[in-house]
Formats: structure tokens, C-alpha cells, sequence
């Protein structure tokens, strides 16, 4: 029998209707369909969703529907039929793959059911669900299960208006070319999962922006009541203009949990303990705090991204001046495909108010936009560009600065 995690995916229904800003034909009877599911009437749901496309409304979402009804109603071969229509929907493939190999576990069709979820383990697809994917496949055909190496390398070169220094995230008032490498990787090993990282940034001219950190981590996900609870240890190792800067100590713990179809909600405390390598940065010697509530949903417009963040820093600091900022932060991300191209559009802003130092007390108020745009260009190849734009205000004139950054990137997958 499936457990409940795995069925999950299947057993919620869309909420995503065609037009977020009016009602079109069709709609009244898709939200009936809706409330008629949620009550467990589930062949009225049908005809509640049946009528909704008699009405004139196509979607995704009212197909992906009717598939779960029918499953719900063990109606296998119109739920078939309902997940099949969906595999040429980029934003549904993938749901629809994993579907379609629980349709066929419940017709005892095995060998079908592992072909399907062997398609839906994709590693350029949902994290989640490739992680389902690869979980049915250790049930069912342990030697089929993608237990291998993944990750990503980039390769960006780009020009930065206003660099900010890592030591302080004061600005210079000097722009720069720099190239920026960054590399990741995954291994399974057993019931963890372990990461590690490369990050380095080189500055044309700027040496004393130069900025590297090497990270490795180990993540032991739990599931558990249709929650995904994550624990896990991270180090990193920091330089700076290839001297030592600090060395951080990383404790997170994330749960997120499947609220409808395309809907998810995270929650994410991480401690950090952080020690300065050089005496000359024992003042950002101390600890952070950040506690963050994510919520991603599939909307109209596409996948959209809401997170709320708050910050609590106790740095060693200087009798001059504050390192130790209590930080609010709000981000908006929006990530769209059309056609092989994928969109972000990212919209953050953070208040910022550090500790009294010399009878000075900093407030910031920081405004960043992001845009980014890239395509797939080989199986595992992609390019792009982005864009973004830093605005912020402080009550210290020094502080207040505005910065633009553009980069060209090309993305290995594997």
C-alpha cells in the first residue's frame, strides 16, 4: 500500500483557475467541483468539472482534476486517459508522469508503474517531486532508483557598478568586470543526502572584493504525516582576497509540506556560529539567527514564490560601529516558461536596524530587483542573462548607494 507522502501529489486536486482576475465560462462550476472534492463526493466533483469544459473552460488544472476524481473513484482508465493528456504540458509532465505510475501500481501493472517513474525521476524537474519519483523506485525496482551524483556548474562573467565589500557590505563607488564560478553537487548516501559547494567571485581590478567559499553539508530528510522534515549540518570556509576571513557553522532545520497541487509550504530556522580566521575581522565574530515562512504556489502567471524573513545577529563588533543588524525581509519571485526559455522576476526588500555603537544608531532600508532569462540550448546546457538593481537607503550617508550588476552565465546540469 502507498504511504501517505507518496500518494500526496496525487490525492490533492488544482486550485489554479485560467484567469486570476476575472471570471470566465466555466469557473462557478470548477470551484463547485472543488468544494464537491474537499467534502469527499467525489462523482459529483465529476460532474460538477464535466460541466465546467461543456461551459467552454480548458485547462490543465480542470483535466488534472478529473484524473483525481477518477483515481479517487477507481476509475483507472479515465484517470489514465485524464494524466495522458497532460504529458505535453511542460508545467504538468512531470505530476503527470508520477501519476500515471500510481494509476498503473493500482491496475498491477508494475512493470509499467517503473517505467513511468523512472521518466518522472528527472533531475532538471520539481526537487520534490523527483525525490517521490526515486522513492517509488527504491520500493519497486531498487536497481532502476537514480541513486547517483547531480548537481550544477556556472560559469558567469559579468559588470558590477558599485562593488560591496564582503568585510563590511559597504559599497566602494568603484564598478568592475568580474568572472564568477560556482559549482554544486548531491550524493545519496543511504538515508542522507551530502552537499558540497564552490563559490568564488574575481574582480578585475577591485582584488580586495575577491571572495571565495568552499561549503559541505549533510541533510537527513523525515517523512511524516504528509510533513518533509529536514535536518542538517553545514561548514563553510570563507576568503577574502585569498586570505583567511571566517569560518561558519551552519544548523537548519526545514519542514514543508504539500497544502493542493503546485502548492507548498517551508519552514526554515538556521543558526549559524560564525569565527573569524583573521584577528582582523574578530568583529563579525557571533552568531545569526534567520527563521523564514516560504509559500510557492502554481498561479496564472506561473510559479510564484512568497517569503517572509527575519534576522537576529549578536557580532562582536567594533565600539565604532555595528555588525549586528535585527533584519525583516519580504521577497516576491515569479518564475515563468515560454516556450524553452525560463523567467525570473524577483522582488525583495529588507529593513535593516543595527545595535547603538558611538551613540549611533544605523537604520537601512534595502530595495533589490532581479530578473534573469535563459534557455536550454543542449540536453544538459543552458544559457542566460541577468540583471539586478540594489537601492539602499541609510540614515549614514556612507551606506546609502545604489548598484546595478549585469552577468552572462553558462549552466552545466548533470
Amino acid at each position: 500500500m502507498l504511504t501517505f507522502f507518496s500518494r500526496a501529489i496525487l490525492l490533492t486536486i488544482a486550485f489554479v483557475l485560467a484567469s486570476p482576475t476575472m471570471a470566465a465560462p466555466g469557473d462557478r462550476e470548477f470551484k463547485q467541483g472543488i468544494t464537491a472534492f474537499k467534502a469527499g463526493q467525489y462523482d459529483k466533483a465529476i460532474t460538477f468539472f464535466k460541466q465546467a469544459g461543456q461551459k467552454g473552460k480548458k485547462s490543465s488544472a480542470l483535466t488534472y482534476n478529473l484524473g483525481v476524481c477518477y483515481y479517487k473513484t477507481r476509475q483507472y482508465d479515465r484517470a489514465q486517459h485524464s494524466f495522458s493528456q497532460l504529458l505535453g504540458d511542460q508545467q504538468f509532465r512531470q505530476l503527470a508522469q508520477y501519476n500515471l505510475g500510481l494509476v498503473s501500481l493500482a491496475q498491477k501493472r508494475k512493470q509499467t508503474a517503473i517505467d513511468w517513474f523512472s521518466r518522472a525521476a528527472d533531475k532538471h524537474g520539481d526537487r520534490k517531486l523527483t525525490a517521490l519519483a526515486n522513492h517509488m523506485l527504491d520500493k519497486y525496482a531498487p536497481h532502476k532508483a537514480k541513486r547517483r551524483l547531480s548537481g550544477l556548474l556556472s560559469l558567469g562573467y559579468g559588470h558590477d557598478s558599485n562593488v560591496t565589500l564582503a568585510s563590511t557590505g559597504s559599497p566602494t563607488q568603484l564598478s568592475d568586470n568580474y568572472v564568477q564560478l560556482f559549482g554544486f553537487v548531491s550524493v545519496p548516501v543511504g538515508p542522507v543526502t551530502v552537499n558540497a559547494s564552490l563559490f568564488r567571485q574575481d574582480f578585475q581590478t577591485v582584488n580586495s572584493a575577491d571572495f571565495t567559499q568552499i561549503s559541505a553539508g549533510v541533510l537527513y530528510p523525515v517523512n511524516t504525516s504528509g510533513w518533509t522534515f529536514t535536518p542538517s549540518l553545514y561548514l563553510a570556509k570563507d576568503t577574502l582576497n585569498s586570505t583567511d576571513f571566517l569560518t561558519i557553522t551552519d544548523v537548519r532545520l526545514e519542514a514543508s509540506k504539500s497544502l493542493a497541487a503546485h502548492s507548498n509550504l517551508l519552514l526554515r530556522y538556521r543558526y549559524s556560529d560564525i569565527g573569524a580566521d583573521s584577528a582582523a575581522y574578530n568583529y563579525l565574530q557571533g552568531s545569526r539567527q534567520q527563521i523564514r515562512v516560504q509559500h510557492t504556489s502554481l498561479t496564472g502567471f506561473g510559479q510564484l514564490r512568497l517569503r517572509y524573513e527575519l534576522e537576529l545577529n549578536d557580532r562582536q563588533d567594533l565600539s565604532t560601529a555595528s555588525y549586528s543588524p535585527t533584519r525583516h525581509t519580504l521577497l516576491v519571485l515569479l518564475k515563468q516558461r515560454m516556450g524553452n526559455w525560463q523567467l525570473k522576476e524577483q522582488a525583495s526588500w529588507r529593513n535593516s536596524h543595527y545595535s547603538e555603537a558611538a551613540g549611533i544608531t544605523r537604520d537601512d532600508k534595502r530595495l533589490q530587483l532581479y530578473l534573469s532569462a535563459d534557455t536550454r540550448f543542449a540536453k544538459d546546457w543552458r544559457v542566460g542573462a541577468r540583471y539586478d538593481y540594489t537601492d539602499n537607503n541609510s540614515n549614514l550617508a556612507g551606506q546609502s548607494y545604489t548598484r546595478n550588476n549585469v552577468q552572462a552565465y553558462l549552466n552545466y546540469l548533470f
